[in-house]
């Protein structure tokens, strides 16, 4: 129930297994988890209906710290407590931007900015590090705690011992999907040095090694624009010498060379990738961006001739399906750039972008009437309900001037 987000039966079937099993820790760290999650996105538990969220909370710490007397070993439920303490901060955040907003439209004027963020741990974030380093003492080979560490120092403007953190959570596992924190783009900006300097520290991990140790870095010097030293990175992890890692390789340093506006040195790298057969995923993305080179380079016919052997490989490719419209449409084949299009919204029904490609195309060739449909599903998504409005007011109008 709790993976499906079933909180309200997750709660009752917990506080049952609690009567049943009273020394059970896990029972008491899920019922915190369970609060957490309620708090943290909003959810009412009807157990708990009508009782403020600072008792909400309460309920969800007591529990936590009673799992945690039960088995003060366990460095899952010590970790539990500060997954309790960001639920609450996220509920009294949005609790606190409601507030404001609700001043502001009894009032008639502007809602005010959230306050400043403040440098320095307030209360709540120092039990939030406190039990966190607890769970890091005994579990000190998990990457994980490191990891919340570096990012709340970083939100809290602790620069030196968000760097330390990072630096030493990446030298344990430098699998950047691995960490969380390294989604936000300030952040990877900000303590890139450290990030850099904890994935060379990986190299020799026995249990990563260079070669993981080697994409990371590359990865990370493609995030920060640095390109000839991703290249360079890209070409060290190359000389490993498998045959996969060299296609991988191969195709990276070819996007990168386009990247870097070098298109014609792209073409031989790319060329060779696509013609490894055992490699069908990475040739069919070699191809695609051949395609791109060639296409920028103003050489058309070459473009469109691998992009469609690019979709052959790769026939979900929506990027592969716009980017070969594109080219039909210089071509002067309309009808056929069209027909992608619409192929792209059958594969894609739920991407917006292929809505607005196909009423685009469709507006360029006097076809406003049969746009109006495609404008129509995209007032379907929320956040492009104004912008689709519009176009079918304007298609509207089109459609009277030029009937098709």
């Amino acid at each position: 129930a709790l993976s499906r987000a079933e909180l309200d039966s997750a709660f009752a079937h917990l506080v049952s297994a609690q009567r049943w099993q009273p020394g059970d820790s896990p029972t008491f760290v899920l019922i915190g988890r369970v609060i957490s999650q309620a708090q943290a996105n909003g959810l009412p538990l009807e157990a708990l209906e009508g009782h403020q969220a600072t008792d909400e909370f309460g309920v969800g710490a007591a529990s936590v710290i009673q799992g945690i007397a039960v088995s003060p070993a366990d460095a899952f439920a010590w970790f539990a407590l500060v997954d309790v303490y960001e639920g609450f901060r996220t509920a009294r955040v949005r609790y606190q931007a409601m507030k404001r907003a609700g001043e502001a439209a009894l009032t008639g004027a502007k809602a005010p900015p959230p306050s400043e963020k403040v440098v320095g741990l307030d209360g709540e974030d120092q039990v939030s590090v406190a039990a966190a380093l607890q769970a890091l003492e005994l579990e000190p080979n998990f990457y994980f705690y490191r990891d919340y560490l570096a990012k709340l120092y970083w939100d809290r403007g602790l620069e030196t011992e968000a760097a330390n953190e990072i630096r030493q959570s990446l030298a344990q596992w430098p699998r950047l999907e691995a960490h969380p924190s390294l989604n936000d783009e300030s952040f990877v900006k900000g303590l890139a040095p450290a990030i850099l300097e904890g994935i060379a520290a990986a190299s020799p991990n026995r249990f990563a090694g260079p070669a993981m140790a080697a994409r990371a870095r590359a990865s990370i010097l493609e995030r920060l624009e640095r390109r000839d030293e991703a290249i360079q990175a890209w070409e060290e992890l190359r000389r490993v010498g498998d045959r996969s890692l060299v296609a991988e390789c191969d195709l990276n340093i070819g996007r990168l060379e386009i990247d870097a506006g070098r298109l014609r040195e792209s073409i031989p790298v790319l060329q060779s990738v696509s013609e490894r057969i055992g490699e069908a995923d990475t040739a069919g993305w070699a191809l695609y961006y051949l395609g791109q080179a060639h296409s920028r380079l103003g050489e058309h016919a070459e473009a469109a001739a691998v992009l469609r052997r690019h979709l052959e490989l790769v026939p979900d490719s929506l990027p592969g399906s716009f980017l070969l419209a594109e080219e039909e449409e210089i071509a002067g084949r309309g009808g056929e750039a069209e027909r992608l299009l619409i192929a792209a919204v059958l594969m894609y029904p739920s991407e917006p972008s292929t809505y607005m490609k196909v009423i685009e195309s469709m507006r360029k060739h006097g076809k406003a009437k049969q746009a109006l449909s495609y404008a129509e599903a995209l007032g379907k998504f929320d956040e492009h309900r104004e912008e689709a409005d519009r176009l079918i007011e304007q298609l509207q109008i089109e459609a009277v001037q030029k009937p098709h």
